[in-house]
């Protein structure tokens, strides 16, 4: 048996409205926004919208927001020693 990524497997599967919706754990309405303001890339066919997994998880890293533990490893305090990083 072969062992598959399923990430990989889905990384272009086209999704609806109410698929991507599902996907991402939102209301319909608010992925109907995001396309509205042109905020995560899709596709149109007539009237269906279609958008990509991958394209659903670049617009999640683009909207990444990090933790204060996480930020603040990256703060460097300057003492009179030098820089320090924390």
């Amino acid at each position: 048996m072969e062992n598959k990524n399923i990430k990989s497997e889905t990384r272009n599967v086209l999704l609806d409205v109410s698929q991507a919706a599902e996907y991402l754990n939102v209301n319909k309405m608010t992925i109907r926004r995001l396309v509205n303001d042109r905020e995560i890339t899709f596709y149109r066919v007539k009237s269906k919208i279609l958008i990509k997994t991958s394209d659903i998880e670049q617009y999640l890293e683009n909207n990444k927001v990090e933790g204060f533990y996480n930020a603040i490893k990256k703060v460097n305090i300057k003492n009179n020693k030098g820089i320090i990083n924390i």
